[in-house]
């Protein structure tokens, strides 16, 4: 587990603080996902649950996203139809080299959650 800086101490770091002990081969990395401190193609997965929709940069967010998952990595999350429509974010995945896996609608179709791949 890696601290990306002091504001980044919130409740997710205090969880992995808590879980990191468990799982001694996986490393976790909380931080911005406009600029996530990882190298290139070294994640396997990649979890985002309700946080794209407060990124007004949320094609960057992706973009980052695509650029730390390993060929064949998957990126799992959820977001409640806000800052774009169900059209414009599959678009955004899509070009940024992932494949949309499965889709679930939750909460009466206000929330979606995505499980996506990287494509090789």
């Amino acid at each position: 587990m890696r601290k990306r800086q002091k504001r980044s101490r919130c409740l997710k770091s205090k969880l992995v603080r808590r879980i990191a002990p468990y799982n001694p081969d996986v490393e976790f990395v909380v931080g911005d996902l406009r600029g996530i401190e990882c190298g290139s193609s070294r994640c396997d997965a990649v979890f985002i649950f309700g946080v794209l929709h407060h990124i007004a940069e949320w094609k960057k967010a992706l973009c980052e996203v695509a650029r730390v998952l390993k060929p064949g990595g998957v990126l799992l999350f959820d977001e409640p139809r806000y800052q774009f429509t169900w059209r414009q974010l599959e678009a955004g995945i899509k070009s940024e080299g992932m494949d949309i896996l499965e889709v679930k609608t939750l909460f009466f179709g206000y929330f979606r959650a995505y499980l996506c791949q990287k494509r090789p």
